[in-house]
């Protein structure tokens, strides 16, 4: 759990060079510092808390033929401490993770060995939103990598989501995407050890 901790300095690590260009106010070291004092505040008493979740109409179509949603936090203490949370699970949902460059530059080495290769590219339709809140949440809670700080913070913000009528991981929150990694993780363990992969 190295790392997980949710202290002014471990949230401040998580503003980027952007938020200064999209929240110019952060550019005022007074208010950039009670935003981050209200990240760690909300992080406090994040029980007694509703996340303000907006959610808009994408381009993007489901399966079902219905235009997926896309969902972001408008508060930026509440963006930067679920930022936190989700850099925490990242590190334990894909900790073998690499960058493109160096997947691509093995996979060409290993497709010039000569031997017949066969690569699968799978997408699963509407992955997002077909996860159950039940599986969701036994995968948070089974994982003892996740500090139980995280867990809650994470916990809380998706049981506001699913009581607002959202389905599956909040697509566009930056929780979603670890979150959807960790649970795929036993999937892809099972696939590396196949003897045929």
């Amino acid at each position: 759990m190295k790392d997980q901790a949710i202290t002014y300095s471990t949230l401040e690590k998580n503003i980027y060079r952007s938020d200064i260009y999209k929240y110019s106010y952060l550019q005022d070291k007074n208010i950039k510092d009670e935003a981050i004092c209200e990240a760690l505040r909300l992080s406090q008493n994040f029980s007694k808390h509703n996340f303000d979740i907006t959610t808009i109409e994408s381009n993007e179509v489901d399966k079902d033929g219905d235009l997926k949603k896309r969902n972001f936090l408008a508060i930026f203490p509440e963006k930067l401490l679920i930022r936190k949370c989700a850099r925490n699970i990242s590190k334990i949902s894909s900790p073998f993770s690499q960058d493109r460059n160096k997947t691509i530059r093995e996979l060409c080495s290993t497709l010039k060995w000569g031997a017949e290769q066969k690569i699968y590219k799978i997408d699963i339709a509407s992955y997002y939103e077909s996860l159950s809140p039940h599986l969701i949440t036994s995968t948070i809670l089974k994982d003892d990598g996740i500090s139980t700080h995280t867990k809650n913070i994470t916990i809380s913000l998706l049981n506001q989501y699913w009581s607002s009528q959202g389905k599956g991981l909040p697509r566009g929150l930056e929780i979603s995407n670890p979150l959807a990694n960790l649970v795929l993780r036993s999937l892809d363990k099972e696939i590396k050890n196949h003897p045929d992969c």
